[in-house]
This record gives C-alpha cells, sequence and structure tokens, in this order.
C-alpha cells in the first residue's frame, strides 16, 4: 500500500541546460518572453514567473547598444529628410522607423540566445 504524499513524480527534474528551457521549471520560455524583456538579464518565465538570465551574453549585448546607437541615428536622418516640415509627423516617422528595423535584429538576436547561450536562474 502507498502512503499518501510519496510519489515518484516529486522527484526534482534535472536542471536543464540550454537557452531554450527554464531552469526553474523546464519549461519553453519561448522567443516572446526574451523579446518583451529587452535585455537578456530581465526575462522572466511565463510558466513559473521566475527571473531568468543568459550566460555569456555581455557581448551581444555590446553589439546591440551599437546596433541601437545605428539604427536610431539612421532614423532620425531619414525622418528628417522624409518630414522636414511637419515636427509631429517627423517624430511618428522616426519611431515607426525605429521600430521597424528594431523588431528584426531584436527577433535575431533572441534566436541567438536560445541556440548559443545558457539560461540561469538570477
Amino acid at each position: 500500500m502507498a502512503s499518501r504524499g510519496a510519489s515518484d513524480d516529486s522527484a526534482p527534474e534535472p536542471e536543464p541546460r540550454d537557452g531554450r528551457h527554464c531552469p526553474a521549471c523546464a519549461g519553453d520560455i519561448g522567443v516572446w518572453a526574451i523579446f518583451r524583456a529587452g535585455l537578456p538579464n530581465m526575462i522572466r518565465c511565463p510558466h513559473c514567473g521566475e527571473r531568468v538570465r543568459y550566460e555569456g551574453a555581455g557581448g551581444l549585448l555590446v553589439v546591440l547598444f551599437v546596433l541601437l546607437a545605428a539604427v536610431a541615428y539612421i532614423a532620425y536622418k531619414l525622418s528628417a529628410s522624409v518630414f522636414s516640415r511637419s515636427p509631429l509627423l517627423r517624430i511618428l516617422a522616426f519611431a515607426a522607423f525605429l521600430f521597424a528595423a528594431w523588431v528584426p535584429i531584436e527577433l535575431a538576436a533572441a534566436h541567438r540566445l536560445r541556440r548559443r547561450c545558457r539560461l540561469r536562474i538570477g
């Protein structure tokens, strides 16, 4: 006769050591959690809510900041040349250009992190 509280299912799962699965709950964090966080050290697992971070993502973070500066400069220059007379349209165009250029970069960074870096609780 088995005891009530004892179960083989309660044994902790081994900690996954990849860039896709949460080390706390082993659920796939997905691309959206990375995209929404903005930085690779501010990610929250969508399943358990644990804060996780990527090991060895410092180089990618530097590259992303340089790319953000370059994309923002190009978006500013492009919006200023297209809408030189209307400040409101210039600001809206800048935001639209920046968003349109940044989304593919952020998605590429998320896919790279998932493939090449490891998640850890942090």
